[in-house]
This record gives structure tokens, C-alpha cells and sequence, in this order.
């Protein structure tokens, strides 16, 4: 029973779809008509600008945070739980009931989930996402080589994000991970094949 509601709370608090109601409700737009299409925190920034686009990114985080520490503070049934109920939160992101399933790609919750069992941690791979970001010159890239990189460090460290993390939990994040580089795919054949993926310093100089 605690599964299942650690489950049903990452869900409904990764629902919460920031940009989206931002959009309906001052601009009265819907945010995956617009920019990359899809209603994340990198394309709030696009659509709306730098102020609106970090209060997305940083509600994105909270809110999977707020399911982790929930789950690990009054639920009582272990590590893994608060896992899937992190990830569970960065599904809601992805997938919201009330968005026909089609939100965002996930890394700002992803993120969250991981601020949630060691806030240290959590901000140094957004960080460090940031600077990949910044030298490949693509969101995409950095959000994918920072997923692929996170499990490994956990495996091998497992000190730096929590003390007893089971492999169940880990193959929870190993899960997610692979979710988002699948959600990714078509930003890294826009980079790759069509080479018309919207690039970082574009954004950044307002540049097209």
C-alpha cells in the first residue's frame, strides 16, 4: 500500500505542469504550439523569456523534491519508495492526465528527485548539465550526457546521494534515465541529422 502511494503522490505533484498553466492562463497559449513544442522549463525560457522560464525550471524541480521528501519523511517504507515516487513525479512531468499525456521531457524533475535525497548532489548535476550545455551549445546534449553519467556515479558512489541505496532503487533512476534519452531522441536527430535543433546561445543572444 505505501508503494502504491508513494507512486500516486510522485505522480500527482510531477502533474503540476508549470509552464502549461502559465501559458493558458496570462498568455492564453497553449506552450506546445510553441518553440520545441513541448511543455518544459528550457522551452518556457524560449517562449517566454529568461524570469518565467527559471519559476518554471525551479517549480519543475520542487515539485519532485517536495514527492521525495514526502515519501522519506512520513511515509516510512524505505529508499526505494521515495525512488519510485521521484520518478513517478518526473512521469507525471512527462506524461499529465490532464495534458492528453504530453508534457515535458522530465530533466527539471529529474533533477528535483535527486535535490530531494541530497540537495548537493541534485544541484551539482543541474550544474553540471549546465555546463555541458553551455560547451556543446545544446540543452538536449547536456541533459543526456548528465543522465547517462548520473547512475554510473551513484553505482560507484553511493555515498553522494544516499546512504543505502538498494538496486532496486537504482534500477528505478537507471529506468528514468533511459526515459529521458528516449524523450530526447528527436532533439538529438535535430542535432545531429536535420541540424535545425535550436541552439543554447541562440537563446541566450536572441538569436535565431
Amino acid at each position: 500500500i505505501n508503494t502504491i502511494t508513494s507512486i500516486i503522490i510522485g505522480y500527482l505533484c510531477g502533474c503540476i505542469q508549470t509552464s502549461y498553466l502559465i501559458g493558458k492562463l496570462f498568455r492564453n497559449i497553449d506552450i506546445r504550439e510553441h518553440g520545441t513544442k513541448n511543455a518544459g522549463g528550457s522551452n518556457a525560457v524560449v517562449v517566454f523569456g529568461w524570469a518565467i522560464g527559471i519559476f518554471t525550471v525551479l517549480f519543475d524541480m520542487l515539485k519532485a523534491t517536495l514527492a521525495v521528501y514526502i515519501v522519506l519523511h512520513y511515509c516510512d517504507d524505505g529508499v526505494t519508495s521515495a525512488f519510485l515516487a521521484g520518478t513517478a513525479a518526473v512521469l507525471g512531468h512527462i506524461h499529465p492526465f490532464f495534458m492528453g499525456f504530453k508534457g515535458g521531457k522530465g530533466f527539471g524533475s529529474y533533477v528535483g528527485m535527486l535535490i530531494g535525497f541530497n540537495p548537493l548532489f541534485g544541484i551539482s548535476v543541474f550544474l553540471g548539465a549546465s555546463l555541458f550545455t553551455m560547451i556543446t551549445n545544446y540543452v538536449a546534449l547536456g541533459t543526456v550526457i548528465v543522465v547517462v553519467l548520473c547512475p554510473i556515479v551513484i553505482h560507484y558512489f553511493p555515498d553522494v546521494i544516499i546512504h543505502d541505496v538498494q538496486i532496486e532503487a537504482l534500477s528505478t533512476l537507471i529506468f528514468i534515465s533511459c526515459y529521458i534519452i528516449f524523450k530526447h531522441l528527436k532533439n538529438l536527430r535535430q542535432i545531429f541529422i536535420t541540424k535545425d535543433e535550436i541552439t543554447f546561445w541562440s537563446v541566450v543572444f536572441k538569436k535565431k
